[in-house]
């Protein structure tokens, strides 16, 4: 298996508490996986209590509360009370990875941090120098889907490959970077709905990456 992942990925920690500026704890409404509500269900005393009546039983939703949508276990200084008391190994799998993403496909897995976490949106809005891109191959085995696209997967790891060096191109201005990537994603998704693929007709990658284009901010 092979994992990718942007080279600050690691670096994340949340800070959590009255110094974020944004909570992720409301507005959202966050479902505790199975594993975890089959957990919550042995816990005794006030906390205990609080978690049978605020969460549902069956679907594991914590339906958030007040003006400000709060989650019902965010305390007043915006912190878990689930944590201060049983510690982070009982939060929920949202709860635990949040801002991590991961995306899961045969062979390959992708992990992100969600610019939804203005911790996360600093981390990378502050660097100056290029986001790489480091992977690391492990023993685990992948998986074998008959029904995945291996075709339409290799291109589109080519055109995000490439649409990646052109946004970390310094010659061209952060609106051109833009336009060029918009216009670009326009055309593949186009074809890819066009089904052109299916006559293995990938060669217009070749055409659209081989030189420059040049716009004016404006356009």
């Amino acid at each position: 298996m092979r994992y990718y992942y942007p080279d600050y990925f690691k670096d994340f920690v949340c800070i959590g508490g009255k110094a974020c500026s944004d909570s992720c704890c409301h507005i959202w409404q966050i479902t505790v996986d199975k594993k975890t509500l089959r957990k919550y269900k042995h816990v005794t005393g006030e906390l205990g209590k609080r978690m049978a009546e605020k969460i549902d039983q069956k679907t594991g939703d914590i339906c958030p509360h007040g003006e400000e949508n709060r989650c019902e276990f965010l305390n007043e200084d915006n912190l878990c009370d689930i944590v201060a008391e049983l510690g982070e190994d009982y939060l929920c799998e949202t709860c635990y990875t949040h801002p991590r993403h991961e995306e899961v496909y045969p062979d390959v897995r992708e992990r992100s941090l969600a610019i939804t976490c203005p911790i996360a949106c600093r981390q990378l809005l502050e660097r100056k120098e290029p986001v790489r891109i480091i992977y690391e191959d492990t023993d685990e085995p992948g998986d074998k889907d008959k029904k995945f696209d291996y075709e339409l997967f290799d291109v589109l790891l080519k055109t995000r490959d490439n649409l990646l060096k052109l946004q970390q191109d310094r010659e061209l201005t952060i609106s051109q970077r833009m336009a060029l990537s918009l216009g670009i994603s326009h055309d593949i998704e186009r074809r890819i709905r066009a089904r052109s693929l299916r006559n293995k007709n990938t060669g217009f990658l070749d055409k659209l990456f081989a030189k420059k284009n040049s716009f004016t901010d404006e356009e």
